[in-house]
């Protein structure tokens, strides 16, 4: 059997997907079309940020473990790298150990480098680091790192010394 499927769309539905297709289809593009497209059609988009500010991760140590200059460092190292390579669109994440970049997020999500970089981190006493900050270009009202639950866990269970992250952007 042949399944065919029909988009019907009112006329905002055919202006909206007239705007994509003339736009192009990456995540960023369709992300800020549909934004731009809700704002003139009238709609106040405010920031999940605004409603709920303790979602953001502040400035400073958000443990009681102690960090080492050499997590400082592996921290600064990272951050640096991932600032130069931001205007490729890739490198929102990395993961770092002993100032050796163990794996950097490029089209992949964090899970999954995460996951890529258990088979080479190394058995030491300096623990590896995930690294992750926004992109410049992006729609911070809605579209900024996140930290879950079960990524911290997966981290505790490989070891990672932490997590660091931009102050007030994640």
């Amino acid at each position: 059997q042949q399944h065919v499927s029909r988009l019907l769309m009112d006329s905002k539905g055919n202006k909206l997907l007239s705007h994509l297709l003339r736009n192009g289809f990456s995540n960023e593009i369709i992300l800020n079309t549909v934004l731009n497209f809700l704002e003139k059609e009238g709609f106040n988009l405010i920031p999940v940020t605004n409603l709920v500010p303790e979602l953001v991760v502040g400035f400073g140590n958000m443990t009681d473990s102690f960090i080492r200059k050499n997590q400082l460092d592996d921290i600064e190292q990272g951050k640096k790298m991932l600032q130069e390579i931001a205007s490729f669109n890739i490198g929102l994440s990395l993961i770092i150990q002993e100032g050796l970049v163990l794996g950097i997020d490029t089209r992949e999500n964090t899970d999954q480098l995460i996951k890529n970089s258990q088979k080479i981190i190394k058995n030491s006493n300096i623990s590896p680091i995930l690294i992750k900050l926004s992109q410049y270009n992006k729609n911070q009202r809605v579209d900024f790192p996140c930290i879950g639950l079960e990524m911290i866990q997966k981290l505790h269970q490989l070891g990672f010394a932490g997590i660091a992250v931009e102050a007030n952007k994640s």
